[in-house]
């Protein structure tokens, strides 16, 4: 897909991705009465919400500022890593750039790219990054098939080079709904000038899309991804290749144990979104996602495990997102553990989006990640 600057666009692409993610049918509810995720351990006692209105107002203060021509306006993605030299990188899928008009809204014919970067320098938002020229942008990571386009996963610094997982999708039709997902790669930039080395594709099979959150992890980069099978059908698949060596061999997770074969990466949680986050928090591992296992859920939740690979379960309520009373959804819950403050309180994100074009122009929030805080325990 060519990148387009028409809203109307960037509405029904950005709404058949959701609608592709969250899946367009309710779930049965027969499969919970199965009991898919058994207890594996004690659940977590208590979690603790508020959001976070510094870092909500980081992010509308850098996409209100109209200094420059290719300013990032608003996206989807809000996917953060902390590099070597103390900045953090932050990186982001549909992305609106350009202006901002006084009363909140976007003028008509702002350019809309597929992915994008900020960077963030001693707490404040600095740059944003993309290809092409500030009069034409294009999207910063663009597929050889121009009929295609990447949306980003998470990243990680090996080196002096960041990792970024990508999945490229490519469309099969005219309609809104009519893309599928294509394969998988890690693009690589330099750092410290974050320049854009290469793309090379990466595992892709059972037809997982991996990199949707990473994790390091006892000499390990743990590899989450998701499988999704159609509508409300979507399962975790873990991988993990030794830390620092994303292109080296991976061993995929069968359930019981540890696997060279690709193939024999086993299905395992249910409910995962196309995009989540985990962390580890004391001597657990969190899984944070909204609900995929009902389309367009304004749940958050949290599984945990005593293992980077699980079994995932406990399912946890989290948060139900106030933005879903207002004609708006949410979905892809990531997870910014290089934030956790002095309390202890994760910072967590999500997106947001609309039903109605017009509120793509109309109020640049409809467009943009919230941030909550959450404490674990008491």
């Amino acid at each position: 897909m060519k990148t387009k600057s028409s809203f109307q666009f960037a509405f029904l692409n950005a709404l058949a991705r959701r609608w592709f993610q969250r899946g367009g049918f309710l779930v049965s509810l027969a499969w919970l009465a199965a009991g898919s995720n058994a207890l594996a351990e004690a659940p977590v006692a208590a979690v603790t919400v508020t959001p976070d209105s510094a870092f909500q107002a980081m992010f509308e203060s850098y996409g209100n500022d109209n200094t420059l021509l290719d300013d990032w306006t608003g996206a989807d993605g809000a996917l953060s890593v902390l590099l070597p030299d103390g900045r953090v990188v932050w990186d982001f899928s549909d992305t609106f750039l350009g202006f901002v008009n006084r009363d909140n809204s976007r003028p008509p014919g702002q350019p809309f790219i597929n992915n994008s970067m900020i960077v963030q320098d001693s707490g404040a938002l600095v740059q944003t990054l993309h290809g092409g020229t500030a009069q034409s942008p294009t999207s910063l990571i663009i597929p050889i098939d121009q009929n295609a386009w990447y949306w980003v996963g998470d990243m990680t610094v090996e080196g002096d080079r960041l990792r970024v997982f990508v999945m490229e999708f490519m469309r099969t039709g005219p309609g809104p709904f009519d893309f599928q997902w294509v394969s998988n790669a890690i693009a690589s930039f330099i750092l410290p000038d974050l320049t854009l080395e290469d793309v090379v594709p990466t595992h892709g099979e059972n037809n997982v899309m991996y990199g949707a959150a990473l994790l390091e992890e006892g000499g390990y980069t743990y590899i989450y991804g998701t499988e999704d099978v159609s509508g409300t059908e979507k399962y975790l698949h873990i991988a993990r290749a030794t830390a620092g060596n994303l292109f080296g061999a991976w061993e995929f997770y069968t359930g019981t144990g540890w696997s060279s074969d690709p193939t024999a990466s086993a299905r395992l949680l249910r409910g995962v979104g196309n995009g989540f986050g985990v962390a580890k928090v004391g001597n657990r591992f969190l899984l944070f996602t909204m609900d995929s296992l009902v389309p367009f859920s304004a749940e958050l939740v949290m599984y945990s495990s005593t293992n980077p690979e699980g079994p995932f379960a406990n399912r946890m309520h989290v948060y139900w997102t106030p933005e879903s009373r207002n004609g708006l959804f949410t979905y892809d819950a990531h997870v910014h553990p290089e934030f956790t403050d002095p309390q202890g309180r994760l910072l967590v994100s999500y997106d947001v989006n609309t039903f109605h074009a017009h509120d793509l122009l109309a109020n640049v929030d409809s467009y943009r990640p919230r941030f909550i805080r959450v404490k674990i325990g008491r």
